[in-house]
């Protein structure tokens, strides 16, 4: 039986004892050996261990099964006692947290935005680690252990509408106005801007808001999105630098996805798309259907990849190896995967085996893969 990560568990194991116990010789929380035993053995470190996801899903269990076992020592009762304190404790610890951290970020020169984004940041712990140390020195259900934990149910409540309000306090200011009037433009200071970018669906107001972005300013660099092909040169006419026609990026899109389908490299179908966009779309407009452009040329190859479910058990192809059933010779093609069940078969050698309701995935011309396909349908 193999388990991948298994040899990432054993080093971290066997590691995260010599440092525990040094830890322990120190008097310091265990807690922290561990923490110091993933620093310098994670993948940013030394790099013992380069599993990092699946090992984070396991200590995720291992944080579910921590609080398992606090929650046995509570009862309801024991909980219930102490909801005065989860408000009335919480909201003095959070808040006030909150409010010095602010205000001493306010005086260190942030804005009062970042301050208290700042003071969000310092009011939360992490009750796992917290809960931790309190069970390692059996002191949950004491007086102080039991305000501790009330302070953490509340920062863990709280937690859901400082999420809400981070992006309202850490966002970019939005204003909010008509781009047609120039007071507007000139009080987001416009005419500073190095990147103008107008995306409205309204023809006659875009170039409204063109002509007046490029009287305040003769070196900002003004994009302009349009729905139609034909609104491009009177965009650009009265100053605009590039415009983008939502109707031609659509058919960019589909014509990139063609190209994939007939396995185009990446490099030369961008080349293509920087070619088109860079001379304003001229390509493909209908009145100059014999203009070519350097870099346009393309090389589709004449082969190609599908997917074929064999569907039927009687020929030449189910049962044997690959090697046997020689595709190759016999049919032109080569057998690059296959799918068995919820399975995928990788690195496929001529010794494995094609079964019945295997889904295959192969390469060849597409002819060749017409006749295969025809094959195993008969």
């Amino acid at each position: 039986m193999n388990i991948p990560i298994l040899s990432d568990i054993v080093i971290i194991l066997g590691i995260s004892v010599f440092i525990v116990l040094i830890f322990q010789r120190l008097k310091l929380p265990s807690i922290l050996g561990f923490l110091g035993t993933g620093v310098p053995i994670g993948p940013h470190g030394l790099g013992f261990v380069q599993a990092s996801h699946e090992i984070e899903l396991l200590s995720e269990i291992g944080i579910i099964f921590l609080l398992f076992v606090i929650g046995i020592e509570f009862s309801l009762s024991s909980l219930a006692s102490i909801k005065k304190t989860v408000i009335g404790g919480g909201l003095m610890q959070v808040f006030g947290t909150i409010g010095i951290t602010a205000v001493l970020a306010r005086f260190s020169g942030l804005s009062w935005n970042e301050a208290v984004f700042l003071g969000f940041v310092f009011s939360l712990s992490s009750t796992a680690i917290v809960l931790k140390l309190l069970q390692e020195s059996g002191e949950v259900t004491a007086p102080h252990g039991r305000i501790s934990v009330a302070i953490l149910i509340f920062q863990d409540i709280i937690v859901v509408p400082m999420m809400l309000a981070v992006p309202i306090l850490a966002g970019e200011t939005v204003l909010f106005g008509d781009a047609t009037d120039p007071v507007i433009l000139q009080h987001v200071r416009v005419h500073k801007a190095r990147v103008v970018v107008v995306a409205i669906s309204d023809a006659a107001t875009t170039k409204k808001i063109v002509r007046i972005v490029r009287d305040f300013s003769e070196v900002a660099y003004i994009i302009v999105r349009t729905r139609y092909s034909r609104e491009i040169t009177e965009n650009l006419r009265i100053g605009a630098d590039e415009v983008i026609p939502e109707e031609f990026e659509t058919s960019i899109e589909i014509f990139t996805s063609v190209l994939k389908k007939y396995l185009v490299p990446m490099d030369e179908i961008q080349r293509f798309i920087n070619t088109v966009r860079s001379h304003n779309y001229d390509l493909l407009l209908s009145e100059n259907p014999g203009r070519k452009f350097s870099g346009t040329e393309l090389h589709i190859p004449s082969m190609e990849i599908a997917t074929l479910k064999v569907q039927q058990g009687d020929n030449k192809v189910v049962g044997k190896t690959i090697a046997e059933s020689k595709l190759r010779s016999h049919f032109g093609i080569t057998v690059l995967s296959i799918k068995r069940g919820e399975k995928y078969l990788k690195n496929l050698g001529p010794e494995d085996q094609i079964l019945q309701d295997d889904v295959l995935y192969i390469f060849g011309s597409p002819d060749h893969i017409s006749d295969f396909n025809t094959y195993l349908k008969m």
